[in-house]
């Protein structure tokens, strides 16, 4: 596979459960509906709607959860 070919991959997948942090005032939980191309995810979050969102907003847990 090549480097071009890993990069256009989706980091998350549907229904995968992930933390919104950016451009919210406290992380939102919330869980994949669709990737839309170009590292950009419909998202549905808790109490909030769907969403699209950037990845790079968003994480498997929040900064201060542990493991």
């Amino acid at each position: 596979m090549s480097h071009w070919q890993m990069y256009q991959m989706p980091k998350y997948v549907q229904d995968d459960t992930v933390w919104v942090e950016r451009g919210v005032e406290q992380p939102v939980k919330g869980q994949v509906l669709l990737y839309i191309g170009r590292r950009t995810y419909e998202v549905a979050l808790r109490s909030q709607g769907v969403r699209v969102v950037q990845e790079q907003a968003m994480s498997l847990r929040t900064k201060g959860e542990r493991r």
